[in-house]
């Protein structure tokens, strides 16, 4: 997944708010701290394996509601 990607995710999710550039800056990070948190993940801003996959859940999740 690409930074733009998980931006374009966050952002879907209601967490990022910043302009989708392709670089992972403060506003990226903690807009990863703050899903982590509210998805009881491990938190250190970091948008690895565990979190792309709670994230992917999380879309599916709602996907399946609309």
């Amino acid at each position: 997944m690409t930074i733009r990607q998980k931006q374009w995710q966050l952002y879907y999710l209601g967490y990022y708010g910043g302009d989708i550039d392709g670089i992972w800056g403060a506003r990226s990070k903690a807009a990863t701290v703050s899903f982590q948190k509210d998805n009881a993940l491990d938190v250190d801003g970091i948008f690895g394996p565990q979190t792309i996959a709670k994230s992917i859940e999380v879309v599916k999740a709602i996907q399946k509601v609309i």
